[in-house]
């Protein structure tokens, strides 16, 4: 039982991060949650944009997004993956 509540509030989390566009190179996310800009100064595949906060405020490597490992913005193993779309 808590291993699924510990799963269901991770997904919580990922949903509530909205990726705005995606190119060839990098996702450019809403996260709603403030960090600081040099949060994630040591980690070359993210980075936090202060300055578009209306669109995205996180770029993330595409590599990264797609990486099957438990790290911020990957969207880890394939075979638990899913999504959840909602249209008015």
């Amino acid at each position: 039982m808590t291993n699924s509540i510990s799963k269901l509030k991770e997904t919580v989390t990922k949903l509530e991060k909205k990726v705005t566009k995606i190119d060839d190179m990098f996702a450019y996310i809403f996260d709603p949650y403030y960090l600081e800009e040099d949060y994630y100064s040591t980690d070359d595949d993210v980075a936090i944009i202060l300055h578009e906060s209306f669109s995205h405020n996180r770029l993330v490597k595409i590599e990264r997004l797609f990486d099957e490992n438990k790290r911020d913005f990957s969207l880890l193993n394939k075979k638990n993956r899913f999504a959840i779309v909602i249209s008015r």
